[in-house]
């Protein structure tokens, strides 16, 4: 073609400007280096994936240590006594399934809706445990709960406040009011031969008190015992401090 080097480099002007400037091919014997470079970039590729997919299809076993849930308890009982809050679990499956797991782990929960009063056992079974597709669980540890369930009454429990420290040098605590002193509860029945039901209070640092106060407070109460309504009332420890006389 006449005038064939103008042509060409008007062309490669042109598609510099429209950003669609072609990747220079060597051509002739200088194209067969070029292939072999891509050529073994494209085998070192394939052996990398290869070896990754491998190591992720690997199959592993781990041990994990999750929560048990009681669920299912009947209105009208409640669990006594100390039981199990966790349980250790061996498992097995592919690497990045495992992976997966231990970035959320499942729980254990024993369905108590057949329960009835007394000390029990349950056994927990990998289908107690919710575990992902391709998960086998090979021991559970321990694999059977002992459990103890009783009734549970209305009863009058006694407010106590949990006062920590003293108060600074020169001050006196002349009175103390808890608001409410008594609130209602729902405990085991076997509590109520205990002469005094109570519950106290989240603690009240005399340290930080200079004067008379008013302290408002959480209800820590056993965990057998139950409020009569969704939570615990608050409560107000109202605080009468005077400055001792010398």
């Amino acid at each position: 073609i006449a005038h064939q080097d103008p042509i060409l480099a008007a062309m490669k002007d042109h598609w510099k400007v429209t950003a669609a400037f072609p990747v220079e091919l060597p051509i002739g014997k200088r194209l067969r280096p070029t292939l072999a470079k891509s050529l073994w970039s494209i085998v070192l590729a394939v052996v990398f994936w290869s070896a990754l997919t491998l190591s992720q299809s690997e199959i592993v076993e781990r041990v994990f240590t999750i929560a048990v849930e009681y669920a299912g308890i009947a209105p009208n009982l409640v669990l006594v006594d100390e039981r199990e809050t966790q349980v250790r679990i061996r498992v097995a499956g592919a690497k990045s399934v495992i992976n997966e797991l231990a970035a959320g782990l499942p729980v254990a929960k024993i369905n108590l809706s057949g329960a009835s009063t007394g000390r029990q056992k349950f056994l927990i079974t990998e289908e107690s445990i919710r575990l992902p597709k391709g998960v086998e669980v090979i021991d559970i540890v321990p694999s059977i709960i002992d459990i103890d369930l009783t009734t549970i009454v209305e009863r009058e429990v006694l407010v106590n406040p949990q006062l920590v420290g003293t108060l600074r040098g020169g001050l006196t605590l002349d009175a103390m009011e808890v608001s409410p002193r008594h609130i209602k509860a729902l405990v085991p029945a076997s509590a109520t031969v205990e002469k005094t039901l109570s519950v106290t209070t989240t603690p009240i640092y005399l340290e930080s008190i200079s004067g008379d106060a008013a302290v408002y407070c959480k209800i820590i109460a056993p965990p057998e015992y139950q409020p009569l309504a969704r939570r615990w009332p608050d409560v107000v420890v109202r605080l009468d401090v005077s400055t001792a006389r010398r």
